[in-house]
């Protein structure tokens, strides 16, 4: 498509910072794509968000999601950081407490999820 990718880096907890990996691309864009693996409250991608309205030649800011575990949760999300957006599919994901938890009571090591919390 010809148009620069700039990555931001992220922190020791997979969230993303705002330091990118070609900042000046950025200077020149006229709009920003935000791409988010999962969309709960949006705190994750606030930072990016933050940077990408600060640059006053941006044309459009659009945040996209592969998915969201709220049903029209996304689009508070959306309206709450003032960003068009969309998100490709509805998780259907149950939050279970460590105490009702096969796997959790089996002992099996579990990865956190940072973006849950």
């Amino acid at each position: 498509m010809g148009t620069p990718v700039v990555l931001a880096k992220v922190d020791e907890r997979r969230r993303p910072t705002t330091d990118f990996t070609d900042e000046k691309a950025l200077e020149k864009a006229r709009g920003m794509l935000i791409a988010t693996d999962i969309l709960t409250t949006g705190e994750s991608v606030r930072p990016l968000v933050n940077v990408a309205q600060k640059f006053g030649n941006l044309e459009w800011v659009r945040l996209i999601a592969f998915a969201t575990l709220e049903p029209g949760g996304h689009a508070r999300v959306f309206q709450r950081l003032a960003v068009d957006g969309h998100c490709l599919l509805q998780a259907r994901w149950a939050i279970t407490s460590p105490n009702d938890c096969e796997l959790c009571q089996a002992g099996t090591e579990l990865v956190p999820a940072f973006e849950f919390v």
